[in-house]
């Protein structure tokens, strides 16, 4: 299983067209590898060792054994990021802000074009929009557990943000960057959702 299909809540941007009702990615429908067994058509599993540990291999249960998926696949650069980081980069760019879904007008590329270069090029840029790692969890306290056995430990889930580094940065806006080329040269614009 690739990371991709278990993180999604995340944001995509990419090179769409737009008329009066659609906004659709620029792109076509491909056979492309399968994810879950790389395009081998099968996946090999080992037993545990108390039930022998051998290894045994049985036919992708996503491509029916076939190694290929028929997929969109998009012709222009994409970008897809975490909720948090998709609305930083807007806010940081301008653009419209705690929306999960928008579009940049094809008119309004080269102004874009130009905000994404400054960043590329200005540490100032990057480091407004760097983001320190984070680690927090509730108070100390008391718990029961097992029977009556009292425990002193942190409260509450665990939650890690591991920040956004210059170098991070730096990718966003680079690809960014090719994305508005892409775009610009077909008279397109950039969407997200």
């Amino acid at each position: 299983m690739k990371i991709n299909d278990i993180i999604t809540e995340s944001i995509s941007f990419d090179v769409s067209t737009i008329d009066d009702k659609y906004i659709q990615s620029v792109g076509g429908r491909k056979e492309v590898d399968c994810d879950i067994c790389d395009g081998k058509g099968e996946n090999t599993y080992r037993n545990h060792p108390n039930q022998g540990g051998d290894t045994y291999t049985e036919p992708c249960g996503l491509c029916n054994g076939t190694g290929k998926l028929d997929r969109f696949v998009p012709d222009g650069p994409t970008l897809n990021l975490s909720n948090g980081n998709a609305f930083d980069l807007l806010r940081h760019l301008g653009l419209q802000d705690d929306e999960y879904t928008g579009h940049v007008a094809a008119k309004d590329l080269p102004a874009l074009r130009r905000r994404l270069i400054k960043m590329l090029n200005s540490e100032k840029d990057q480091s407004a929009m760097t983001k320190d790692t984070t680690d927090t969890q509730g108070d100390m306290g008391a718990t029961n557990t097992q029977g009556n056995v009292t425990s002193i430990g942190r409260q509450g889930a665990r939650m890690v943000d591991m920040g956004r580094t210059p170098e991070q940065v730096k990718r966003y806006a680079k690809v960014m960057l090719d994305m508005v080329e892409y775009a610009m040269k077909g008279d397109h614009i950039i969407s997200w959702g």
